[in-house]
Parts: structure tokens; C-alpha cells; sequence
């Protein structure tokens, strides 16, 4: 297969991918979506620890313990992202239910504009989170999950 290259053209703005300041960057700008979301008291919390945010690298959680406190903070993800210039990737983002009521039908959830996919199983990190009853996770292969 033969490589072909463009002309070169100077970037004029952003980060390239992969550089030492990409993280850090980017780091910054998810802090601001985080300081939001806890602000707002929105999503999980643990004792004083909140956890309604979970970030490493690109890939993002949301945890919340009701499906319009879940709304409220995808209204506030909306709002970051059209602020920052941040998209959201159609199709990695999914919404999952865990709980005593986890096979039953809801309201839609929205992103950006998009109703959100409910999905049996997602796999974030290496890890199969399973919607069951009670937080459920499996590292093998059988759930054929969302990457």
C-alpha cells in the first residue's frame, strides 16, 4: 500500500493529540466540567467524596441516583460542551440503569440534543458494567458490551 502526504499546513490553534501538553489540557478543561457537575450537587456522592464524575483520559462517567438528576447533569455536559467547544462522541455515549428497577422502561435521557441508547452492558476501562440490581462487573469476555 503506498503512503501519500498533504501539502504541510501550520495549526494555528489547539493541541495536537498525543503531545506532552494534551493531557494537561485537557486535564484542565474536564475540571471545569467536574467543578460544574458538584457544584450543581448533582450525581454521587460517597460520605463527603463525590463520585458523579468518574474521567480518565477521554473516556467519561456519570453516576446519579435519579433519571432527572442524571437529565440535569447531561444539561450541564450540553452546556460545557457548546461553551469549550467539546463534542461528544455519538456513538460511545449510552446510558445504563443499575438497581431494583433496572428492567423497567423510563423517559429518555438526553445529550446534546441526542435521546441516549439504554444499554444492558458497557465496557469502560477493560471492565463490563452490567444493569442488574446491584452494581455488577465482570472482566471476561462473555458480554459482548459497548467499547
Amino acid at each position: 500500500m503506498a503512503t501519500a502526504l498533504s501539502y504541510p499546513f501550520s495549526i494555528r490553534a489547539g493541541v495536537r493529540q498525543g503531545r506532552i501538553l494534551s493531557p494537561v489540557l485537557f486535564a484542565a478543561y474536564m475540571n471545569v466540567l467536574i467543578s460544574r457537575l458538584k457544584s450543581a450537587n448533582t450525581g454521587c456522592r460517597l460520605l463527603s467524596n463525590y463520585y458523579g464524575c468518574l474521567v480518565y483520559a477521554d473516556d467519561i462517567v456519570l453516576l446519579a441516583h435519579t433519571l432527572d438528576c442524571m437529565q440535569k447533569m447531561f444539561n450541564i455536559c450540553t452546556e460545557f460542551g457548546t461553551e469549550y467547544d467539546v463534542k461528544c462522541n455519538d456513538s460511545k455515549s449510552v446510558a445504563m440503569r443499575i438497581g431494583p428497577r433496572f428492567t423497567v422502561c423510563c423517559k429518555p435521557l438526553e445529550l446534546a440534543g441526542r435521546c441516549l441508547q439504554f444499554v444492558d452492558c458497557v465496557k469502560y476501562l477493560g471492565v463490563s458494567i452490567v444493569a442488574y440490581r446491584s452494581f455488577k462487573c465482570t472482566y471476561c469476555q462473555l458480554h459482548i458490551c459497548q467499547e
